[in-house]
């Protein structure tokens, strides 16, 4: 009897190891953190777009009829779950993005799934590239604090445009030479109301003109020049 006590309790040692080494094989859930999303939409082919999120298996319309040079959120970010791990190709915990035809409400560009880091600000722009639409990924970095200074950065958004500086009128910003779908980061310039000029590096014609922008120390500026309808066709936004 005993010695059958001992096998039993023998084989229910080795089956509670066995179990203990299969329960570690498991990898932990990552935990859920947050990353923060800003939309712009300069694709004119549409008059309106939607924009469509779906993150951990649910999917919602978060705008409605986004305009050309229209934004979603209006200024600043939308904050949206994501993993830390934005290195993994398996798509798991990413946010996928849909531009619909804000009429038809038909896809107007295929689908994307993005790993986006926790912690982090990123623009998804949909942009013109020689006549089809294209979503592009931005990284905002720009510090949380900036004493009595404005922030100032140009994306070139432009196809045609293959070469562009931006410059303010009292030349306390110069950013020069970005080609497409290229973007500055963020240059300091003391606040005040300055206009801004986008210039065509090889002919050196002023393609764009932003006239009194009030800029405000603190604030976080993203200035960008696109086209509609074959002509260059500039704007702004107030990021934060």
């Amino acid at each position: 009897m005993n010695q059958i006590k001992f096998i039993s309790g023998f084989l229910l040692l080795v089956l509670t190891l066995t179990v203990a080494c299969e329960e570690q094989t498991f990898k932990p859930i990552p935990p859920r953190e947050r990353t923060f999303l800003h939309f712009l939409n300069v694709y004119s082919g549409y008059p309106a777009v939607d924009i469509r999120l779906t993150s951990y298996e649910e999917a919602r319309t978060v705008a409605d009829g986004v305009t050309f040079k229209g934004a979603w959120p209006s200024s600043g970010y939308a904050s949206m779950l994501t993993t830390p791990d934005p290195d993994s190709i398996d798509g798991k915990g990413g946010i996928t993005i849909e531009f619909l035809d804000h009429a038809t409400k038909d896809p107007v560009v295929p689908a994307r799934t993005l790993k986006l880091a926790a912690d982090v600000n990123s623009t998804i722009c949909l942009v013109d590239s020689f006549g089809k639409p294209l979503i592009v990924k931005t990284v905002d970095n720009f510090p949380e604090k900036v004493a009595g200074k404005a922030l100032v950065r140009f994306m070139n958004l432009n196809y045609a445009a293959l070469s562009v500086s931006l410059y303010s009128s009292d030349d306390s910003v110069n950013i020069s030479k970005l080609n497409f779908l290229n973007y500055s980061s963020f240059a300091e310039t003391t606040p005040s109301t300055k206009t801004f000029f986008f210039k065509n590096d090889f002919s050196g014609n002023i393609i764009g003109t932003i006239s009194n922008v009030n800029l405000e120390a603190g604030k976080v500026y993203s200035f960008y020049l696109t086209n509609q309808s074959g002509t260059p066709s500039v704007g702004y936004e107030v990021l934060r």
